[in-house]
C-alpha cells in the first residue's frame, strides 16, 4: 500500500473541495462571518432530542448497510477494493480516506456550501432535495464504467442521494447548521464499509 499516494490524494481532495467554498466566501461573505461559520464547521447545538439523532443514525446505517453490505457493494464502492484483504494495515489509511478525504471534504462542499446556499434561496425542503440529487449525480458521474448498466447507476444515484438528504436534514434540522455530526456519521459509514472489505 502506497501511503504517500493516499496522503497526497486525501489532501488534494480536501483542498479542492474547500477551495470552491473558500473563494466564494472570500468574494461574497467574508464581511458577514468567518469561513468556518459560513460552511457550518462549528460545535453543534442540539436543536432536538438525542432520541431523534439516534433514530436518524439508525436509518442512515440501515440504508448504508443494505447498499454496502449486499451484492451491490461492488457497484457503489469500487474504491474500497484497494483495501481488500489488508487487515490491520488498512485501518490508518481507511481512517484518513473515510473521515477526511470523503466525509470532511464532501460535507464541506455539499452540506456546508452547496446546501446552505440553496436553502437561503429556496428553503430547507427544496434546498435539501436539490443538493441530495446533485450529490447522487456526482457519484454517478465519478463511477461511469463500461461494465455498468442503467440499474447500477440508478442504485448509485438513489443510495447516495438518500444518504445526502439524511445528512443534510441532520445538519440543518437537528444541529442548527453544524456539519460536524454529518461528517462523523458519513465517515463512520465509509469506515465500516472499508473495514468490512479489509478483514
Amino acid at each position: 500500500m502506497d501511503y504517500g499516494f493516499i496522503i497526497r490524494s486525501v489532501l488534494l481532495q480536501l483542498i479542492v473541495f474547500c477551495l470552491i467554498p473558500f473563494i466564494y466566501w472570500l468574494i461574497r461573505a467574508r464581511k458577514k462571518s468567518s469561513f468556518f461559520k459560513y460552511i457550518g464547521m462549528y460545535a453543534p447545538q442540539k436543536a432536538t432530542s438525542v432520541r431523534m439523532f439516534i433514530i436518524f443514525t439508525i436509518i442512515y446505517v440501515v440504508i448504508y448497510g443494505i447498499v454496502h453490505f449486499t451484492a451491490i457493494s461492488k457497484i457503489t464502492q469500487p474504491s474500497a477494493d484497494s483495501f481488500k484483504g489488508l487487515g490491520l494495515m488498512a485501518v490508518i489509511p481507511a481512517l484518513l480516506v473515510s473521515f477526511i478525504q470523503q466525509a470532511t471534504a464532501e460535507e464541506i462542499l455539499f452540506r456546508g456550501f452547496i446546501m446552505k446556499r440553496l436553502i437561503s434561496r429556496t428553503g430547507l425542503f427544496v434546498g435539501n432535495i436539490i443538493q441530495a440529487a446533485f450529490f447522487g449525480s456526482i457519484h454517478v458521474l465519478f463511477s461511469i464504467s463500461d461494465s455498468r448498466n442503467l440499474m447500477a447507476y440508478a442504485i448509485i444515484f438513489t443510495s447516495t442521494a438518500a444518504g445526502g438528504w439524511l445528512l443534510g436534514y441532520l445538519s440543518e434540522k437537528l444541529f442548527n447548521g453544524s456539519i460536524i455530526p454529518s461528517i462523523l456519521l458519513h465517515g463512520f459509514g465509509n469506515f465500516i464499509m472499508v473495514l468490512s472489505v479489509a478483514f
